[in-house]
């Protein structure tokens, strides 16, 4: 996982609220993937249906595009993922820090699985782990957003970072320990932006 250097985990700490097409010289209909990329959380959430029929109507020319729409479409389907928004504008924040389009899409995968397994108090795995007791085996259970917004995000994330902090320090080979770095430092970055969201007041 590539994490951007240029820009800091604080960044939005004064994000201010947006109103929908507020700022005359923007058409969110026809924007650009590079400029869609750079919007902020509110200004996204303001303008979600626009965008969303943008990147629906981006053509594919080969599959490096491709793969960077779905990146893109992974991030800003993260808006309304739950009624929980401190937790949707941190993950939000989380996927925009992360360079590589393919790392988004696992680390967005990544936080799925687990988010099932933890609600149905199953063994907490990455997703490239093949878990061999069927008992264990990873939830399939694609959770609503009531039931991502009623688990106590603060305690999952943590749970997270110890769980896969541990499964790093017992990794054997390099493959292995960078697949575990990627996803310690993807829960670390959502930590960061989750504790900073908790302490910003919520604009509607």
């Amino acid at each position: 996982m590539q994490i951007s250097s240029t820009s800091s985990i604080y960044q939005v700490t004064n994000q201010s609220s947006y109103s929908k097409n507020t700022d005359t010289d923007k058409n969110y209909l026809t924007m650009s993937l590079d400029d869609i990329k750079d919007l902020p959380y509110n200004e996204v959430k303001s303008n979600l249906e626009d965008i969303s029929k943008n990147l629906n109507n981006k053509s594919e020319k080969n599959a490096k595009d491709s793969l960077e729409i779905f990146a893109v479409k992974a991030k800003i389907h993260t808006i309304d993922g739950s009624n929980n928004q401190q937790y949707n504008q941190a993950l939000f924040n989380t996927l925009g820090e992360i360079d590589d389009p393919f790392s988004i899409i696992i680390f967005q995968k990544d936080i799925q699985n687990n988010l099932g397994d933890y609600h149905d108090n199953k063994n907490i795995k990455a997703s490239f782990v093949v878990e061999s007791n069927t008992e264990n085996y990873r939830s399939d259970n694609n959770l609503t957003k009531k039931q991502i917004s009623n688990i106590d995000m603060g305690n999952f994330i943590s749970k997270m970072l110890t769980t896969f902090t541990e499964d790093l320090s017992e990794a054997k080979g390099d493959k292995i320990k960078k697949q575990y770095q990627d996803i310690v430092d993807g829960y670390g970055l959502l930590q960061k932006y989750y504790n900073q969201a908790i302490k910003e007041p919520l604009y509607a």
